[in-house]
């Protein structure tokens, strides 16, 4: 009679999985907002952070994401909060038309012109707007971010319609965070 190979095979299997893309390595969490609490083309529906050895990814998915009447994207920003013993984020990640900005932040205000190239160790994130799949994806480095165990994030979509009139959404709401990501 010849032994099985139903084990080992079980065993190969299992090890390869464990060697392939661990989740272990990124610890990501999903936030819903509330749908229909902001016009079509600002309405965040849910954000999903995942925060890696080297990166915060933010993903923000708008219900109806368009651009502009001139060509550019609606600004958005990600505003970061890395520790509880100072109220309010320590860093902003922004878009408005065809600029993106990175700003040290201070009691909710930000504590430098986020415009100076030179300011915030000039902090190189990447900024993608994907209107076919109505999302917005900020990566930015840990290093910009010192080296936090964790982070949370609030989100602002903004719009300026031609008519004057302005709309926003803010997930979860003003001055509110959603849930901590500890870093993978």
């Amino acid at each position: 009679m010849r032994p099985s190979r139903t084990p080992v095979l079980v065993a190969l299997l299992c090890g390869a999985l464990v060697a392939v893309g661990s989740p272990a390595s990124a610890q990501t969490r999903t936030f819903a907002d509330a749908r229909g609490d902001a016009p079509a083309t600002v309405d965040v529906l849910r954000t999903k952070v995942t925060y890696t050895a080297s990166s915060v990814r933010v993903v923000v998915r708008v219900r109806d994401l368009r651009r502009g009447a001139s060509g550019e994207h609606y600004p958005s920003s990600v505003l970061i909060d890395t520790t509880t013993r100072r109220r309010g984020p320590e860093f902003a990640v922004s878009a408005d038309e065809n600029h993106t900005y990175f700003a040290r932040m201070r009691s909710w205000r930000a504590v430098e012109d986020p415009s100076d190239p030179n300011g915030a160790q000039s902090c190189r994130f990447a900024l993608r707007y994907d209107t076919r799949g109505n999302r917005i994806t900020y990566t930015v480095p840990r290093a910009c971010l010192g080296n936090p165990s964790r982070v949370r994030v609030t989100i602002g979509v903004y719009s300026t319609f031609a008519s004057g009139s302005t709309a926003s959404d803010l997930s979860p709401r003003k001055r509110a965070f959603h849930g901590w990501v500890r870093r993978g």
